[in-house]
């Protein structure tokens, strides 16, 4: 069975978010840049795994728009 999930996040840096994401990708994902979104595909064979992935991501996807809207503040 193929497991495919799909996260969508709207980011003031969009760019710079997604950016800094993709360099964390593994080989099942792919992170794009959309009209202000961050857009990131998750692709797997186990729930499990997929769901670890996500986790994974999302504490990324924090950070990293946390600096990039930091770095606004300076």
């Amino acid at each position: 069975m193929k497991i495919s999930l799909m996260i969508s996040t709207q980011h003031e840096d969009a760019a710079c978010v997604a950016a800094a994401i993709k360099t964390d990708n593994m080989p099942d994902m792919e992170t794009v840049n959309l009209d202000g979104h961050v857009i990131t595909t998750i692709t797997g064979t186990a729930f499990s795994r997929v769901i670890a992935t996500m986790d994974d991501y999302l504490m990324n996807l924090t950070v990293a728009d946390e600096m990039s809207t930091s770095k606004k503040m300076e």
